[in-house]
């Protein structure tokens, strides 16, 4: 009998605790470039275009609110809750990638192939893309100008469609 109260005593459910995080989520812009490569009102863009798919429908179990999820600082939260958030984000972005990456139709691409195998050589091709860092001397106030290699340069994107169609992006 001794053994039945002990295991029925032993199978409690422990009290679930919740973690109350306090991100500072209100950085200067000045700080959120340095941490997350875009400053609040990009951040705010991103968080409006994605609000739609990542605002939760519940406020049970602290739900992470989409600015949250869209920064996503991992200081503190558990690794499934993390890799949960990147997943979700990562989904919603490709779910709106066709407002802003377009392709060209069939018959675009054939010219686009026709012309790269003209002046290159390359077949089948109906485009190419190439990012650079150049070095740059750091102006003053520059720490923006600062890249994940530890020195001042400005990235270079360059992408090429066709011949007559040269874009550069910064």
């Amino acid at each position: 009998m001794a053994a039945i109260v002990g295991a029925f005593l032993n199978n409690r459910r422990k009290e679930r605790i919740y973690r109350h995080f306090s991100i500072n989520m209100n950085c200067d812009n000045t700080e959120m470039r340095r941490r997350y490569r875009f400053d609040n009102n990009g951040i705010e863009i991103i968080v409006q275009l994605l609000a739609r798919d990542l605002q939760r429908k519940t406020k049970r179990s602290e739900a992470v609110s989409v600015r949250e999820q869209v920064v996503c600082d991992s200081t503190g939260r558990d690794k499934s809750t993390v890799s949960r958030i990147i997943s979700n984000v990562t989904d919603s972005m490709v779910d709106i990638s066709h407002q802003f990456i377009t392709w060209p139709n069939r018959v675009q691409q054939q010219e686009i192939m026709r012309e790269f195998f003209t002046s290159a050589g390359f077949p089948n091709v109906i485009g190419a893309v190439d990012g650079s860092h150049i070095r740059i001397i750091m102006p003053k106030d520059g720490h923006d100008f600062i890249n994940r290699k530890n020195f001042a340069s400005i990235n270079v994107v360059q992408y090429l469609v066709q011949k007559s169609t040269n874009k550069n992006v910064s």
